[in-house]
């Protein structure tokens, strides 16, 4: 199994590694050892690699096909990982590596957060990244860009579709006004129209802004993170227009949501708690969206993406409780006085409801030790051990 898992999986290799720098690859973080090549049997699809670069934090988007190489090293100089752009080395380390002559130096790639990985950028593609301008390969930073740092080996930051804060649109009237400010959903249609009416790559937007800020503690990530999770919160008539939409946004925030300390929202970092009125807002429309419909509606039962939207908000609402102390979540309902859930739809689903409770422990690998968390992910002195 494991010659298997090393022909179909790519290598990362990553020469002249200072000793002691810190790396993640998706969830799982390494302390590089002395003799830390890189990373071997890598599973193909797209990947995140964070390093430390001087006093700021790079990483770059990876994506690796069957047995595909990625040939990187480290220049002291500029104190970054770089590709290596040298065609003819470049082929001499691969060959090197198919040889096996880094294998002892290679360690495996740490499969036991992989799926928590997939879990949270599985609607990213390697278009939504060539649309924000970062794709495989191309370095970002966490930080502002340093200023000794050449233009052609500066990091860039990812271009997120706009998000109007404007409180109008020409041509309005008051009652458009009215309704433009406290639903969403107006808002939400001209920011799908720039995404080709897509609302699957405004999701991998938010998937990248929140890997970029959780792993990268990029600021400009977490704004477009709070913005888009705002929007979506607000619109009410989406959960009647576009529930799938809706449904797939309140599971990609729940497993997000999942990945956060628990003292994030008391964190100074995100002191304007946010989140907390943008949650409340979701889950009153929510439950007036099920308790208000007609009788003979809710007597049927729930089926399809109107189903899966009340189990997934039913799931956001416990983890809220269990998890953060932000608003009183007991005033919404969600229980009994909204429709039932056909019984053949919970046997469809149960595999997938299951597979989502799943908890993937943290492993270890070798010439390395993976960190659970980065050091910027640290609880706060008075929060509870």
């Amino acid at each position: 199994e494991a010659l298997r898992q090393l022909h179909a999986g790519g290598t990362l290799l990553c020469l002249e590694m200072p000793r002691g720098a810190e790396m993640t690859c998706d969830m799982a973080g390494l302390v590089c050892g002395e003799k830390f090549k890189g990373i071997k049997m890598i599973p193909p699809g797209l990947h995140l690699v964070c390093w430390d670069a001087g006093h700021d934090k790079h990483a770059t988007f990876l994506h690796f096909c069957k047995s595909s190489i990625e040939t990187w090293t480290w220049d002291a100089k500029l104190e970054d990982l770089r590709l290596i752009d040298d065609r003819e080395q470049a082929e001499r380390l691969a060959i090197a590596v198919k040889e096996y002559q880094f294998d002892s130096e290679l360690g495996k790639f740490p499969d036991g957060d992989y799926q928590a990985w997939l879990k949270l950028s599985n609607m990213i593609t390697l278009d939504t990244l060539d649309r924000c301008g970062i794709a495989p390969r191309v370095i970002m930073a966490g930080g502002a860009s340093r200023k000794d740092q050449p233009v052609e080996h500066a990091p860039v930051a990812p271009k997120f579709v706009e998000m109007s804060s404007s409180r109008r649109l020409p041509g309005m009237t008051a009652a458009d006004i009215s309704e433009f400010n406290m639903d969403g959903s107006i808002r939400l249609q001209h920011v799908l129209a720039h995404l080709s009416d897509s609302w699957r790559e405004l999701l991998a937007e938010l998937q990248i802004a929140f890997l970029l800020f959780l792993l990268l503690a990029s600021l400009e990530a977490l704004d477009f993170w709070k913005n888009c999770v705002a929007l979506l919160c607000s619109c009410g008539k989406m959960l009647a227009d576009k529930p799938e939409l809706m449904s797939e946004f309140v599971l990609t925030l729940r497993r997000q949501l999942e990945h956060v300390p628990a003292d994030f929202f008391r964190d100074e970092i995100a002191k304007s708690n946010f989140l907390g009125p943008s949650l409340s807002c979701l889950l009153q429309l929510v439950d007036d969206h099920f308790t208000l419909q007609p009788r003979d509606e809710r007597s049927g039962g729930l089926r399809g993406a109107q189903a899966k939207l009340f189990k997934r908000a039913k799931r956001l609402k416990e983890l809220m409780q269990k998890r953060f102390d932000l608003i009183d979540l007991d005033d919404f309902v969600l229980e009994d006085e909204v429709p039932t859930i056909v019984e053949s739809l919970e046997i469809q689903d149960k595999g997938q409801e299951n597979e989502e409770e799943r908890k993937e422990s943290s492993p270890a690998v070798a010439e390395g030790r993976y960190v659970a968390r980065m050091p910027w992910m640290l609880p706060s002195d008075n929060s509870e051990n």
